[in-house]
Order: structure tokens, then sequence, then C-alpha cells
């Protein structure tokens, strides 16, 4: 069906005293055009939930780290005394929360991945099997990987198996390690099936620290993002071409946000109510991503 749809290009702004400046294009912006900018920023919409999911795989990483650390400075600081035991359990349920929490959301980012570059690109695209292939190349590769992505599955049915937090400190240096501890037979002897993982297991020690799994997986994520990115580099490209292209063509003010306003103007209005942004700032922030990702 044809689309019958007026629409033009404008922009509005922060105006003085707390009004808004508008502006608008009095020729029209055909509907093949307006079509194509909806088809040429799509990767801004299909890379945005993705971003987010990883965004909280990162920040609950970063939160589990923030409660090592206040676990570390507490015991630097202590004191033999009563009351230790009941903080050393207030600091093991919040690192067990914050575990669970980074481990529910890389799982969210893995399998949503998976699924958004087969719906943007098909099932049996270049894209989704090359980034399958990286995929399970990670897995295959580390134990960190195969083994938190199970815990997280483990967790689901029983309580994470955070034994203890074990304090080192080195006598020269005066350093704080901390140890996340997991008894090996806990996890073996819970009904669990841990399938292909149970002789790798078997082999950790008595009680062995959950920690370096976790910063190896959260770098396997950052590894995984990067190559979410690189599936979608040519589409990102093009896009950038594209609003670069659009924006010197219709001269946007810097402060100023692009819209494409729909419709005919109302009488005593200066614009038509109805109105949708051209994605530029959320594309910048696609690319700000992009650049923290890459390290670049």
């Amino acid at each position: 069906m044809e689309d019958t749809q007026r629409y033009r290009v404008g922009h509005y702004s922060k105006g003085y005293q707390g009004k808004v400046d508008v502006a608008i294009h009095q020729d029209d912006f055909p509907a093949a055009c307006y079509e194509e900018l909806q088809k040429e920023t799509k990767v801004i919409f299909d890379l945005q939930p993705i971003l987010m999911m990883y965004g909280a795989a990162k920040d609950n990483f970063e939160e589990f780290l923030g409660s090592i650390a206040e676990c570390v400075s507490f015991w630097r600081d202590a004191m033999p005394q009563k009351g230790l035991a009941y903080n050393q359990l207030n600091h093991l349920v919040l690192i067990s929360q914050r575990i669970n929490n980074f481990l529910s959301s890389a799982s969210a980012f893995l399998t949503s991945a998976e699924i958004k570059l087969g719906k943007v690109f098909g099932v049996d695209s270049l894209e989704v099997n090359e980034w399958n292939r990286y995929r399970r190349n990670l897995h295959k590769n580390s134990f960190s990987y195969r083994f938190l992505y199970e815990l997280r599955n483990y967790s689901q049915h029983n309580n994470l198996p955070i034994s203890s937090l074990s304090v080192n400190a080195e006598k020269m240096s005066g350093d704080i390690n901390l140890s996340v501890n997991v008894y090996r037979d806990e996890i073996l002897d819970s009904g669990f099936k841990w399938k292909k993982l149970r002789p790798e297991i078997e082999q950790k020690n008595v009680s062995f620290d959950l920690f370096p799994f976790i910063k190896e997986y959260m770098l396997l994520i950052d590894e995984l993002m990067d190559k979410y990115f690189e599936a979608n580099s040519e589409v990102i490209d093009c896009c950038s071409l594209y609003l670069n292209i659009l924006s010197q063509r219709f001269r946007f003010p810097k402060n100023a946000v692009p819209v494409i306003y729909k419709g005919d103007t109302p009488y005593g209005l200066p614009v038509p109510e109805d109105f949708e942004q051209i994605p530029i700032e959320q594309f910048t922030w696609i690319l700000e991503k992009r650049r923290a990702s890459s390290g670049g």
C-alpha cells in the first residue's frame, strides 16, 4: 500500500527562558526517502538491546569487583573481636548476590546476541555462522566459560555454592588477597547434571577459588561483544555514511535534535504535533560503545 503520510525534516532545540525553538523545512521528505531512513538506521535499534544486556553484565561484574574491594578493605582494618563472623557473613551474602547477577546477565547477553543475529541476518547467514564459530571455540577452550555458564543454570535450582571467603595477607607487601571459595564435592553431589564438565570439576581442589574464573569469563564476554560489532560492521558503516550525508544536506544546528515531522501543520502551530527523532544521538552512543569495545 502506498504511503500517503506527509513527512518533512526539521529540528528542535532548547530556547530562551525554557522555551523550545522549532524549525521545519517546507519541502516534503518523500515517502521513499523516509523508508530509506528507516532501513539505514535499523541497525541502531537492533544493536541497542544487545548493548544494554552487555552493559548489564559489565556493570554487574564491576559491582562484584566493588564488593570484593569492600571486603578486602574491611579485613585490612579488622581487629580480632566479636562481630567479625557477622560481617563476614554479610560480605558472603553480598558477593554471592553479585556473582548471581553477573552470571544471569552474562547468559542473557550470550543467548540474546545469537538470537538477534539470526533475526537480522538469517540463522544460516555468514555473520551468524562466524559469530557462533568464534563463540564455540571460546567455549571449547575455556573451562571458565563452560563452568560459569552451567553454574548459572545450577544456581537456578540450588543456592550458589559459595562456601567461604578466604583472606590471605602478604607479610612483606601488606597486600590482602580474597578468595571466593567453592566446595568441589558440594556441587558434584548436588544432583545437578554437570555432564561433560564433571571430570574437569573432579580435578579441581576440594575447595577452589571462583574469582579467577569470573574475571576470565568477563574477558570472554568482552571478546564476544567485539565480535558482535564486527558482524554488524558493514551495516554500521552504511548507517554512518547515510547520517553524515543527511546531516550535510539539512545542516542541522550543533545543539539541535533532528526530527521528521509527520502530517500537515495544524492552524496556529509552527510545526506538526507528530514527529520522530532522526536517531543521530542514538547512533553516536552506538559508536562510543563500539570504540570502547575495541579499546580505541
